[in-house]
């Protein structure tokens, strides 16, 4: 792996996409305005638009159309910065835009409360491109409760117990990003920023009715396995497992792992995630049984989310480093910046052969930030080096 192209950023970058042309667009932000930003594959700059809201975050749809969510809709903009079209989702007084994914011909939204003063129960809403709701469904909050919450008291004698089930104060989406999986989609809430406590909750596509609850813990990662079946992530207060909920809610199998879910059919690998020093976090694979195969060990228990590309490569970022991993190896890494600055990495995008991210300083004395282009050597095939060795064998 090499750098082959570098440039310094004069805005934070914080979300990353690559449009259909195979140019590198980012959503970028200042402390008065936010920017979409769009290079070529070389990094050339080719056009930049400020824009009149607080962005909450981007995507690139699969014609390769960005599209982008603030507090208050989306708009969906061409390869030149051009607005195509623009949705205002229709919610309470108080309540925002807080959570999106994209599915045929629209997307799904989460909308919570805007602040941490009330409890007001969110909404998912699907809305067709045209602006058109499709279905809205009230989410219930409840109570909560979890084992790794404890109490004592003098009345019981400083007895440790679990804390008694409470309502939470808030309930606001545990992330910016909805997962869909077949015909479902799974939204996830935590009393946030007081315990980190929630559930997800898995609704139809279809009409928006709630097809099950997950357990209530410490949110962490979600994947999606297909056909309305989610893994879900637990980490933190003791918890670290992974849950896999079948399109019913039965937990057909669980283990004591959890993080980035890289999933290829019926090959679960996952780049762990912790909160513990030094770092117990791994490759791993999730196998039968409750089974977790580890591999490499990592030094950074919170890596970045990897990217996978088409020839079954993972790159992540951990300690400052660029990780490439083959199966739960790590094969290659390039550090990218010197250890002893901590910096925040955007997603990874890429293609058969590079890959794209940006970062930034934390702390913005002094202003640091750079987008990098990543060239990789591709691992020729088994049928490619037995071609190669014969081609070899015939020309002696």
């Amino acid at each position: 792996m090499q750098i082959v192209a570098s440039r310094e950023l004069t805005h934070f970058p914080w979300n990353i996409g690559r449009l259909a042309e195979g140019e590198i667009l980012l959503h970028a932000f200042t402390k008065e305005s936010s920017y979409l930003e769009c290079y070529d594959a070389d990094l050339r700059p080719l056009w930049e638009i400020c824009l009149d809201r607080r962005v909450l975050a981007m995507a690139v749809s699969r014609d390769g159309k960005p599209w982008v969510f603030d507090e208050g809709g989306v708009s969906v903009f061409d390869n030149r910065g051009q607005v195509l079209s623009r949705v205002d989702v229709q919610m309470s007084e108080g309540m925002q835009l807080s959570a999106f994914a994209l599915v045929d011909d629209g997307f799904v939204c989460a909308c919570a409360l805007d602040n941490e003063r009330d409890l007001l129960a969110p909404t998912l809403q699907r809305i067709n491109s045209d602006g058109t709701v499709r279905w809205s469904t009230t989410i219930p909050v409840g109570t909560i409760a979890c084992e790794g919450c404890v109490q004592s008291s003098a009345d019981e004698g400083w007895k440790v117990r679990p804390v008694d089930a409470w309502q939470p104060l808030t309930w606001v989406s545990a992330s910016s990003r909805l997962t869909v999986s077949g015909d479902a989609v799974l939204a996830g809430f935590v009393e946030m920023p007081r315990s980190g406590i929630g559930r997800a909750y898995s609704l139809s596509l279809d009409d928006g009715s709630i097809r099950f609850t997950t357990k209530t813990g410490p949110l962490h990662n979600v994947g999606a396995l297909g056909d309305g079946a989610f893994l879900v992530g637990y980490q933190g207060y003791g918890a670290f497992e992974t849950l896999r909920y079948e399109r019913n809610g039965f937990v057909q199998a669980s283990w004591a792992s959890q993080g980035h879910y890289v999933i290829s059919g019926r090959d679960i690998r996952v780049i762990e995630v912790d909160n513990t020093i030094p770092s117990r976090s791994h490759i791993a694979r999730l196998a039968k049984g409750g089974t977790v195969r580890k591999g490499a060990w990592l030094v950074d228990p919170q890596p970045s989310a990897p990217f996978l590309s088409e020839d079954g490569w993972l790159f992540f970022i951990c300690n400052e480093e660029l990780l490439a991993a083959r199966n739960l190896s790590i094969h290659k890494r390039l550090v990218l910046w010197p250890p002893d600055i901590s910096l925040f990495p955007t997603e990874i995008v890429g293609n058969a052969t590079s890959i794209y991210l940006a970062f930034s300083q934390h702390s913005p004395n002094p202003f640091v930030a750079r987008l990098v282009r990543v060239d990789f050597e591709r691992r020729p095939t088994l049928w490619a080096r037995i071609a190669r060795f014969l081609a070899g064998r015939a020309s002696v």
